[in-house]
């Protein structure tokens, strides 16, 4: 595309600059202005770092009825998302080379920057160990439309020792399937009954064992949506005795909604973990505040309307969250609750480097253009026939929300402009 000279748009901290793009990357942050560039003007917007999703699921190949890379990776630019990492959960599921070579084909059509979760079973610890540049391993300790489970205290420490050898960290969905299975004899099978059947003491008990094991292993243990207060206490009381190994995932839908929603969502907002109580919204708002939670996960996971649409037992779990999580993130800062600049930390600077990856997640000279130009004044209304994402529903769904994407760059590409999309390829990531 040649030298882009980005022109009086605002940093996170307020701060009035000029951004110069050259071969990919930022060449130049200041208030000069650089002649023989294509120029465009952001005046009244602001730059931020593209943000980084290390929890979506893609879906394609034998899923892409629910989803591609194409259309996932409009929807994430569409969002001001940047890089997505892919969960394992697809179909072929990502356990072993020849698996993860037929997602990486498949992700070849991604606008967005990507990479890659491996999958975790009782017994693919040679795959795992042969696998080529992947992002992290994904352990499921309850099933989640995974097809697999890990919950024996120590196959999931073995897991971690494995992980810690090859120094990737372990993304895990911390609910004990053996105790969500005591729960589902107890309670009818209804959508207001989920939050009971999938019990807050069966994710609890899973991230106590974690914690447990991540002081035993050194071994980078990420927690993925992490979803009720008791876990917070758990994870604050970690950190502040030193557990620097240790990470806390947050969603958008876990921090602003919550179970009364279902009232009208029905399936819609059936998800796992399911949406809690608002004191756990209140406790997950708290870990954001107070830097226990170290980042914002969408856990993209689109289905088809059909599929939602059927009872809740058949129902699978899960919606998108490509193109609403920066806008709903943006209501703490328009509170006043977290700073713009706290939140560009968590949604991109924090992922980049707890995950490693090189030269992303920061608005520096030297780094990647990964970027988002944002009306943080915008207001819209989510409605869900207009996403770029073939899952066109959401819990969200009428929700007001104030401040907008306007364009995004992906490796110093304007790939999404006012609505418009360019379909100029995204690249696999590279860690350091």
């Amino acid at each position: 595309m040649g030298n882009i000279l980005l022109k009086n748009g605002r940093l996170p901290d307020g701060q009035t600059c000029n951004i110069m793009i050259e071969d990919e990357r930022i060449a130049y942050i200041g208030s000069s202005f650089i002649k023989n560039c294509l120029e465009i003007d952001c005046t009244g917007y602001h730059f931020l770092p593209g943000i980084i999703d290390v929890h979506t699921h893609i879906r394609d190949m034998d899923l892409s009825y629910k989803e591609d890379w194409f259309s996932a990776s409009q929807a994430a630019v569409a969002g001001g998302v940047t890089t997505v990492c892919d969960m394992p959960n697809t179909r072929p599921a990502t356990f072993d080379e020849a698996s993860l070579k037929v997602k990486k084909d498949a992700a070849k059509k991604s606008i967005a920057n990507y990479s890659y979760n491996f999958g975790v079973t009782e017994s693919n610890e040679k795959e795992i160990k042969s696998a080529a540049s992947i992002n992290a391993l994904k352990m499921f300790m309850a099933e989640s439309s995974s097809g697999y489970v890990v919950e024996q205290p120590e196959v999931v420490k073995k897991v971690l020792q494995i992980a810690k050898e090859i120094n990737k960290p372990v993304i895990v969905h911390s609910e004990l399937q053996t105790c969500v299975e005591a729960f589902e004899k107890k309670y009818q099978a209804t959508i207001g009954n989920h939050n009971k059947i999938r019990n807050p003491q069966c994710a609890i008990k899973a991230t106590e064992l974690l914690i447990k094991l991540a002081a035993q292993t050194g071994a980078k243990v990420y927690l993925a949506h992490i979803s009720t207060e008791q876990e917070i206490e758990m994870i604050r009381q970690a950190k502040n005795a030193g557990l620097d190994n240790l990470f806390c995932e947050i969603t958008p839908h876990h921090l602003f909604i919550n179970e009364d929603v279902l009232k009208v969502a029905g399936n819609f907002g059936k998800v796992n973990p399911p949406l809690r109580s608002k004191s756990d919204n209140n406790a997950l708002e708290w870990a954001i505040i107070n830097g226990i939670a170290d980042t914002i996960g969408t856990d993209h996971a689109p289905h088809s309307l059909e599929e939602k649409q059927k009872e809740y037992v058949k129902a699978p779990s899960g919606f998108p969250g490509l193109e609403t999580s920066f806008a709903l993130m943006l209501q703490l800062v328009h509170s006043g609750k977290i700073t713009l600049t706290k939140l560009t930390e968590i949604m991109s600077e924090n992922p980049a480097h707890i995950f490693n990856f090189k030269d992303r997640g920061m608005l520096q000279i030297g780094k990647y253009a990964d970027i988002a130009i944002v009306d943080l004044n915008e207001e819209w209304r989510v409605d869900p026939k207009e996403f770029r994402t073939k899952a066109k529903y959401s819990p969200f769904s009428g929700m007001n929300l104030k401040g907008k994407v306007k364009m995004t760059l992906v490796n110093g590409n304007l790939v999404y402009n006012h609505g418009k999309i360019t379909d100029i390829k995204g690249k696999e990531v590279e860690f350091n």
